[in-house]
């Protein structure tokens, strides 16, 4: 891994008309993605048929556009690895790229 910012590209396509005319263009938008680190602390639900739950932190490295997306996505991580849980903090602690 290279230390400092990457980037990536997205693509549109720019379309006009002039009556029976058109023209298309090709737009390059720059995003700069970072790298967060992100806590999430989940709660998760042992058995079916008694009150017993078991809590934990995860942490995880997201490269992202913004602290809301890295949010989002570490979100979507921790469901991902822990499926029976019932409550998923998220916190963004850190930029580290």
């Amino acid at each position: 891994m290279e230390i400092g910012s990457w980037a990536t590209f997205r693509f549109a396509e720019l379309r006009i008309y002039f009556g029976t005319c058109s023209f298309r263009f090709n737009l390059q938008e720059k995003l700069t993605m970072h790298t967060y680190e992100v806590l999430v602390d989940v709660k998760e639900s042992i058995g079916l048929l008694n009150n017993d739950f078991r809590s934990g932190t995860s942490r995880y490295e997201i490269d992202a556009e913004s602290r809301k997306m890295a949010d989002g996505m570490a979100r979507l991580q921790a469901r991902n690895e822990h499926p029976n849980g019932i409550e998923y903090d998220v916190r963004v602690t850190r930029l580290l790229r």
